[in-house]
């Protein structure tokens, strides 16, 4: 008997340092960012991006949607420009455009608002931190 307690022991000792496995829950989901790549390189390396993701096994994508970008640019709010409306937005169709792209192949899309703001929507002092500061609550949330 005292010859098997120290087998058991190395073979306890061994088990211990081998890798557990992993395996992902139900409600996991693999998660891609890249917004140079989707976002601002254009349609042919977005898609083929997409591409490589799904490949990838990944479930979703999650883009940043700066309103500076989105947004139309100046010092000056446009006459007649409504926050609220999508279509006052001259760069939302490239967000509108990776959403198709994404559905079609069979990916979730996460968007999530970011600064920098445009500069109409700011009175914050012009430098490092122009549009990030002194950003109006009423157009950010009319942009949301």
């Amino acid at each position: 008997m005292r010859f098997c307690t120290p087998i058991a022991i190395l073979v306890a000792l061994v088990a211990l340092a081998l890798p557990a496995s992993a395996a992902a829950g139900a409600r996991q989901i693999a998660l891609f960012q890249d917004d140079a790549l989707l976002v601002e390189r254009g349609a042919g390396v977005r898609d083929s991006t997409l591409d490589e993701i799904r490949s990838l096994g990944a479930d979703m994508i999650k883009v940043q949607v700066r309103w500076d970008y989105a947004a139309p640019s100046g010092r000056r709010k446009p006459a007649g420009f409504d926050g609220r409306d999508p279509a006052g937005y001259p760069g939302f169709g490239v967000y509108a455009d990776l959403l198709d792209a994404a559905k079609s192949r069979g990916l979730q899309v996460m968007f999530t608002l970011s600064p920098p703001a445009p500069s109409w929507a700011t009175r914050g002092k012009r430098g490092q931190y122009e549009n990030v500061t002194g950003v109006s609550s009423r157009e950010f949330g009319r942009f949301a």
